[in-house]
């Protein structure tokens, strides 16, 4: 297991705070929809969380990718861990920050419904916010696992099989 062990689903624990935050004018979906995907992502966190979303434009995910990940270019979707000390009664997970102009075009250029490639790259991006990650074999496995379940449950098509080639 590579996510975070400690964690493990809690029945009680559902009362999280999702903060969405940028140009939602560029966002094919409504804020509700965002909110509730980050949400079914955080069903698995053993306590309250909060996590904000970012919606921001092709220059400043590049340069928060320059600057975080030493990569000079435009990325879809860009996760940062909080690291709190002390325990708080809603636990600050970190920050989703998804680019709304690669999202359309990689939506666009593999024929695939915007709605579902935000779902996805907000499932993917709250998954690393969990611990999940995808730098070796067994992880990608892992994580691709519980992004396939949970597009599934959201009414999406796979994002890994072969008929539905997201980026």
């Amino acid at each position: 297991m590579n996510h975070d062990p400690s964690l493990v689903k809690d029945p009680a624990a559902d009362d999280h705070e999702i903060d969405i935050d940028g140009d939602l004018d560029r966002v094919p979906v409504p804020a509700d929809r965002l909110v509730d995907w980050v949400r079914m992502a955080l069903e698995e966190a053993s306590a309250p969380c909060s996590v904000g979303v970012q919606i921001v434009d092709r220059d400043t995910i590049r340069a928060m990718n320059g600057q975080f990940r030493s990569r000079d270019k435009a990325t879809n979707v860009l996760s940062f861990p909080a690291e709190v000390p002390a325990p708080l009664p809603v636990r600050p997970l970190g920050d989703v920050v998804v680019c709304a102009d690669v999202v359309a075009e990689q939506a666009s250029a593999a024929a695939i419904e915007p709605a579902s490639h935000w779902a996805h790259m907000l499932f993917h991006g709250t998954l690393h916010l969990l611990g999940y990650d995808h730098e070796h074999d067994a992880q990608a496995i892992e994580m691709e696992a519980r992004e396939r379940a949970l597009m599934q449950r959201a009414g999406f098509a796979d994002p890994y099989s072969e008929d539905h080639e997201d980026v």
